[in-house]
């Protein structure tokens, strides 16, 4: 039974992943096979929520500011990103998710160690008038967007598509100027003299440092020494303390690591600056432009 249990929310997935595709606006199933209640919000591509102001932001345009050490919505801590993004999705409304949240459970307790088996199969639901009221009152989503009212169940053997489409056909615009108000921007090294003269001269010189007084590995752990992670002039930018590895890279051990908007993959396949590169040079190689553009 509980294989069961389990094996259902994959299923889902890999079900409303086929049929996310629509041919109309409002209903996609046939006539009669509708539904009067949708467990989540979602709307594809590059759009993200955020849950503490109820509103959405281009993804992508936020971080090419951060890229270009512009104050953006990554940089101000007024803001909570919603854990509810997901790569090309972004959800206004989840069902299961708000299950989690208002019981405090994890997930593998709803799944498996509910008292009662109608409560590991529950999801919170909104009315088709409460799903577009919801949708109206979220700033920021640009007139013309389609957003998929979705179900947690489908029907066994059918492909039937359950959602409703709907289509925003009115502005609903917020204005907002970031700061950079996040701590870690105004941290500082305590363990390393010359990444801390780094940090205050890469400051001095228009860019976004950012000061972890700790070095985390990149799947689990902790290494020792700090770490920054900087951003300007179209870049993103890496280094460790002393000679420590940087996010659990060795490539950090003896090099400032970094990579340019829209290029960058991972810390491992940046391009590298020795450390024995004076501060001067330093900055004048992190000012140039992608010369590839």
């Amino acid at each position: 039974m509980e294989t069961f249990i389990f094996l259902r929310p994959i299923q889902f997935i890999i079900k409303n992943f086929y049929m996310r595709e629509y041919t109309k606006l409002g209903y996609q199933a046939p006539k009669g096979w509708g539904t009067k209640f949708f467990n989540n919000i979602n709307i594809d591509g590059d759009l993200h929520y955020c849950d503490s102001h109820n509103f959405v932001y281009n993804k992508e345009h936020e971080e090419e500011l951060l890229y270009n050490g512009k104050p953006n919505f990554y940089t101000d801590n007024r803001f909570d990103d919603s854990t509810m993004n997901f790569y090309g999705e972004c959800y206004l409304f989840n069902g299961r998710y708000k299950q989690l949240r208002d019981r405090k459970l994890k997930p593998f307790k709803v799944l498996f160690k509910a008292k009662k088996k109608s409560e590991r199969r529950k999801f919170h639901k909104l009315s088709l008038k409460a799903c577009i009221r919801r949708v109206k009152k979220t700033k920021g989503i640009p007139v013309g967007t389609i957003v998929d009212f979705g179900t947690s169940w489908y029907y066994s053997r059918k492909k039937i598509n359950t959602s409703y489409i709907y289509k925003v056909t009115k502005s609903n615009p917020i204005s907002i100027d970031y700061g950079v108000t996040v701590k870690a921007y105004e941290n500082n090294f305590n363990t390393c003299e010359f990444s801390n003269t780094l940090t205050n001269r890469l400051r001095e010189s228009g860019f976004l440092v950012k000061v972890y007084n700790s070095n985390p590995d990149r799947l689990i752990g902790e290494h020792e020494g700090e770490i920054a992670i900087v951003h300007g002039f179209g870049k993103q930018i890496g280094y460790s303390s002393k000679n420590h590895p940087f996010r659990g890279y060795s490539d950090g051990c003896e090099n400032i690591l970094f990579d340019y908007f829209n290029e960058f993959d991972k810390w491992s396949r940046c391009i590298n600056i020795p450390k024995t590169t004076s501060i001067d040079e330093i900055i004048e190689i992190l000012k140039e432009p992608n010369t590839e553009d």
